[in-house]
């Protein structure tokens, strides 16, 4: 399948000295179309940009869990990957409500608990067990979230996992 060009979508971070970013704007956002500058410390866009990689890496072992599951399903995997893209916009406004949640630290009115997540997680698990295939990640996130509940958290927003990161 072909790839779109992505150019105008393309973000590229950048930190440093601003009167060089400036300098460069307009061959920078040929580049990417979403060029970012985020301060004159050096190492923002690089902590910014580890702050992504940490999400795509949780959405990618997501993504590979999931295909686990249709397989054992008899489920169809490119079909589960058009049903991903055709929620990208819901999935992004779910992520934006997070860092909102998160920074505001307004965990008290939630749309989903942390105990319901957990509890659908803890369900992946036993399918996980059920279907023969890898129950690593699910066991991996019932276990954040059960620490997140039994510390108290469980009927604040499903964000609140962040306290036990923390």
């Amino acid at each position: 399948m072909a790839q779109p060009d992505r150019g105008a979508e393309t973000a590229i971070l950048y930190s440093g000295e601003e009167a060089s970013f400036r300098e460069q704007a307009s061959q920078l956002t040929t580049l990417a179309g979403k060029s970012t500058y985020l301060g004159d410390e050096v190492g923002l866009s690089a902590a910014l940009f580890g702050a992504v990689l940490s999400y795509l890496a949780g959405r990618w072992i997501g993504l590979c869990h999931g295909a686990l599951i249709c397989e054992a399903e008899g489920l169809d995997v490119a079909s589960f990957g058009e049903l991903l893209a055709s929620l990208a916009p819901v999935l992004g406004d779910d992520a934006r409500h997070m860092g909102h949640v998160i920074a505001t630290d307004s965990y008290s009115t939630p749309e989903s608990t942390l105990k319901t997540a957990g509890e659908d997680i803890e369900r992946l698990v036993q399918h996980g067990d059920e279907a023969g295939i890898s129950t690593e990640l699910p066991r991996f996130a019932a276990a954040l979230f059960r620490r997140a509940i039994d510390a108290g958290y469980g009927a604040e927003e499903h964000a609140a996992v962040i306290k036990v990161l923390r």
